[in-house]
């Protein structure tokens, strides 16, 4: 019953690279409210 399809090590690693893009995305804002 894994909507993934893919083994527990394989979400851990995707769920890392969004939480990483999310941060990335999040400096990219914090940069221009400094404006």
């Amino acid at each position: 019953s894994d909507p993934f399809g893919g083994s527990r090590d394989d979400y851990d690693v995707t769920a890392a690279e969004i939480r990483a893009a999310i941060e990335r995305l999040l400096d990219k804002l914090e940069a221009f409210r400094t404006f």
